[in-house]
């Protein structure tokens, strides 16, 4: 047993109207396709090439022609040849110089120092001592005048031979002390013991001027 259910006549009617009104839009839309012209599509394409117009010619200038220049020939004396004999040598005047020669400045050599010896024995002062006393020379003008007196001179010593002698304390004469200073470089000194040799030693002594009565 099957139920039908009632369509209602108004339902029923709008669906008609809807399916005329599609069917006539698209009656329409098709004659308007047919209506529009169909372009024809474009294949192929030639191009034409553009005209060359010829360049003009331009004459070329007359070319002047060239001038005759007539030459004239001179006869050109002749030069004797200066013949220099041989195995001459010809001496250029050097420019004489003003200025003085330069000096030639030769280089010192150096003298090494030799070493100081500060510490003597008595017994080679002694000697040294000695043998600057045995020097000494009395000055007749301080003799005469009864000058005595004592001058401590100091000096350096080398292997036998004295230098840089100075007065350390003057006796208040010069000529004791020149005669001081005397004595001291012409002393006969004796022979330098072998510790002392090639060393520098430094001294300093008293050198005494007595007269007779101060002796006695």
């Amino acid at each position: 047993m099957s139920l039908t259910l009632p369509v209602p006549r108004a339902a029923a009617a709008a669906l008609l109207l809807e399916i005329l009104g599609a069917l006539a839009v698209l009656f329409f839309l098709g004659a308007q396709i047919q209506a529009v012209p169909q372009v024809p599509l474009v294949t192929s394409v030639t191009l034409q090439p553009a005209e060359v117009q010829p360049v003009p010619k331009v004459p070329n200038p007359p070319v002047p022609k060239p001038i005759p220049v007539h030459k004239v020939s001179r006869a050109e004396p002749s030069q004797p040849v200066k013949q220099e004999p041989a195995h001459e040598t010809v001496q250029k005047a050097l420019p004489v110089s003003s200025e003085p020669p330069p000096k030639i400045v030769q280089a010192a050599t150096a003298v090494p120092t030799p070493p100081v010896s500060t510490e003597i024995s008595m017994s080679f002062q002694s000697r040294v001592r000695a043998a600057v006393q045995d020097a000494v020379v009395y000055p007749m003008a301080a003799r005469a005048s009864h000058l005595s007196g004592q001058t401590r001179v100091g000096f350096t010593y080398l292997d036998g031979r004295a230098s840089d002698i100075k007065v350390l304390v003057s006796s208040g004469s010069t000529l004791l002390d020149q005669a001081a200073m005397i004595a001291v470089r012409a002393a006969n000194y004796p022979l330098t013991d072998k510790e002392y040799r090639g060393r520098l030693l430094t001294f300093q002594l008293w050198v005494r001027f007595l007269l007779r009565e101060d002796q006695e």
